[in-house]
């Protein structure tokens, strides 16, 4: 990994481009790159990658990134096991999926939007894809401890992603979109949160190459159990049909009706849920309540995958 930041022969061959005009970036290998086109000049981050955030935008504030104290705890006590599951996810959900995908056409790049510590990509890259990352959060502060190449890992803005058309032939979000139009990092949804979640369908799908595919998983919004956020002493929070989290009819609108998708279909969540670590991270009634939550979920037919039956929204989205 070291080698790659030096520019080896490995590096990606996706370049980013400005985010703002989406023209071409004249860049310094350890310094700023200048759009040459708008003249915007994007600096880097201190561990080397690009900041390629529109204007003055802040990227995305973490409720544990302004305190310092909060910081050290999630770094210190959470982000490990966080990463550990990003891992399991990639071996158990997303290697399984992009050998489907491949079989049914070319699948070769891939992005992670709100890729986090870049855990799972990592194990995707090492499985022959040549993968790239975009965050913008606190999680960005992991990319030098890890080593993470400045060529595949950018600090970006969702809404106004930094690569040209039809770059990837596959783009997946993980438990990203329900943060789309919140107010800061809280459970509250802004006015305009409805035209930011377009901007955001629209983004991912510019990316993708016609034919190619989106993957977006959040909690279901019609489903009463929210194990993601604010789980608190049981493991879960409950919440109701008026909540920030999306449906799964919510993300087809978004990418089919506004983003102009071709198909949309539910996927199992076998392989995505990790029940250990839910009933690990929950209170004694989550643990006596996973093994059977397993058996309910094994239980339920696919056509209710897209139903209030189902926690979460799994979609496979033809672009």
């Amino acid at each position: 990994m070291s080698g790659e930041r030096n520019g080896d022969a490995d590096r990606a061959r996706v370049r980013p481009v400005c985010p703002s005009c989406r023209n071409s970036l004249a860049a310094e290998s350890d310094g700023p790159s200048t759009c040459s086109s708008c003249g915007a000049v994007y600096s880097r981050i201190p561990s080397g990658h690009l900041r390629l955030l529109p204007g003055d935008a802040g990227g995305f504030r973490d409720w544990w990134l302004d305190d310092e104290q909060k910081r050290a705890r999630f770094m210190g006590q959470y982000v490990e096991r966080e990463e550990a599951g990003e891992r399991r996810l990639a071996r158990e959900f997303l290697l399984p999926l992009t050998r489907q995908l491949a079989g049914q056409g070319p699948l070769r790049r891939v992005l992670s939007v709100g890729c986090g510590s870049g855990e799972d990509l990592e194990l995707l890259r090492g499985a022959g894809l040549d993968t790239c990352g975009v965050d913008s959060g606190g999680r960005t502060l992991r990319w030098g401890d890890k080593e993470r190449s400045p060529d595949r890992y950018f600090m970006a803005d969702a809404l106004q992603l930094p690569f040209t058309d039809g770059e990837f032939d596959l783009a997946y979000s993980l438990g990203v979109i329900e943060h789309v139009g919140t107010v800061g990092d809280s459970l509250e949804l802004a006015a305009d949160a409805g035209e930011l979640r377009r901007r955001f369908a629209a983004s991912v799908a510019r990316v993708v190459r016609p034919g190619g595919w989106i993957f977006i998983s959040c909690p279901n919004r019609t489903f009463p159990f929210d194990f993601a956020h604010g789980a608190g002493r049981f493991g879960f929070r409950f919440h109701g049909p008026g909540d920030f989290l999306l449906s799964y009819g919510d993300v087809k609108r978004l990418f089919i009706d506004h983003a102009g998708c071709q198909s949309i279909r539910p996927l199992s969540m076998k392989g995505y849920l990790d029940l250990a670590q839910a009933a690990a991270g929950g209170g004694m009634l989550m643990r006596m309540a996973a093994p059977l939550f397993g058996l309910y979920l094994h239980a339920l037919p696919r056509p209710l995958y897209t139903s209030p039956l189902y926690p979460a929204v799994l979609a496979l989205i033809k672009r």
